[in-house]
């Protein structure tokens, strides 16, 4: 029998042997006794208890393989699964500089999948890692970064929705497209 959290008991395993390994993944005391059973079923009075304390030391390792793919304007992350037994959930964080710690970084959310999706993104170069954490609340270190470039609209599709949009008002005789990106102090120039 085992107990844990301290005032409850729950029989662990029926065994004919002598030994028993428990494989504990919760920090905490662990609270330990042993009863006989006879070929009749009665069972003993149990021994005297034994208490063990576990703390976890142990941090998971940090999810691999980290991928994204772009599609119909969502960015979708895909890692491998840490292989930690004791895993809760991972963390998934951005920025818009490369990772190198997330202590001052809040994340994007948690999930216990290995794939996250992110949308609504305005332009701009993205940085993205994963962290594993376990059930004791151990982090693992940050998986390898991806970054991912979302391209601003080019003007001149803005410049021709913005026509198109116009043309459906009234009547437009002709256009005159000026530009001043050469150099943004100048005045705009006639691209006609």
């Amino acid at each position: 029998y085992s107990g844990f959290p301290l005032n409850t008991t729950y029989l662990i395993v029926n065994l004919s042997g002598i030994t028993y390994q428990d494989f504990v993944l919760y920090n905490g005391t662990y609270f330990y006794k042993v009863t006989a059973i006879d070929d009749n079923g009665l069972e003993s009075n149990g021994s005297n208890e034994v208490q063990t304390t576990i703390i976890d030391m142990i941090d998971p390792a940090p999810p691999e393989n980290l991928t994204y793919q772009e599609q119909n304007g969502l960015i979708i992350l895909n890692w491998t699964a840490s292989p930690s037994p004791d895993l809760k959930f991972y963390y998934i964080y951005r920025a818009m500089i490369p990772i190198q710690n997330v202590s001052t970084l809040r994340p994007l959310g948690n999930t216990t999948s290995t794939s996250w999706i992110d949308s609504d993104l305005p332009p701009g170069t993205y940085y993205y890692v994963v962290i594993a954490v376990d059930l004791n609340g151990r982090w693992s270190n940050i998986s390898t970064s991806v970054s991912i470039h979302i391209p601003k609209f080019s003007s001149y599709i803005l410049l021709f929705i913005l026509i198109s949009m116009l043309g459906l008002i009234g009547t437009v005789v002709g256009y005159a497209i000026y530009d001043r990106r050469r150099n943004p102090n100048s005045k705009f120039h006639n691209l006609n």
